[in-house]
């Protein structure tokens, strides 16, 4: 239902005909609609999660890795618009800090940063906490996804290629 019309569409009577439950039913599982978009979104970050992963393993630790985690992020909201702005657009993180963040997208993108550090093939400045770097690349590869998701959706472009270049040239600033 969300892929089709958007949380703006989602109502708990249409859920529930189409699940084959009286709306009452629903209330059995769920306490409210908030409560099943917070499981949809769950869903939705364990799906992401898992896609960066694959991205992960699919090149060796560097800045490869993390230029494919931010890939593979970028292609997840292009082909997964509506779960993707379910998971970003309606609810803040219950983590107090990017340290103890339960969001795994982020942990993924983090473990990617650290091994390419570990590599030495990328550099963070003294002081730089590995959360504030992981930070930088995800707000950057965030708001390309978010500004063609929503913004942009319309436009005629080849995002994916400046979108890669971008990246790519980000991470330049951070080799050793």
């Amino acid at each position: 239902m969300l892929r089709d019309h958007g949380l703006e569409s989602f109502s708990l009577r249409a859920l529930a005909k189409a699940a084959g439950f009286s709306p009452a039913a629903l209330y059995e599982y769920f306490d409210n609609k908030a409560a099943i978009v917070d499981a949809v979104q769950d869903l939705v970050d364990v799906e992401l999660s898992t896609a960066l992963r694959e991205a992960a393993e699919s090149e060796p630790p560097g800045r490869r890795r993390v230029t494919a985690v931010l890939l593979r992020y970028l292609a997840y909201a292009k082909e997964n618009r509506e779960e993707f702005l379910v998971l970003f657009s309606r609810l803040g993180s219950k983590a107090q800090s990017l340290q103890d963040s339960p969001h795994q997208p982020f942990q993924v993108l983090m473990a990617a940063v650290k091994d390419a550090e570990a590599e030495g093939d990328l550099r963070i400045r003294d002081g730089m906490p590995l959360e504030g770097v992981t930070y930088g690349l995800w707000a950057a590869a965030h708001g390309m996804a978010m500004l063609q998701a929503t913004y942009l959706q319309t436009f005629e472009a080849d995002f994916d290629l400046v979108d890669k270049w971008m990246l790519i040239d980000f991470l330049r600033g951070l080799r050793p």
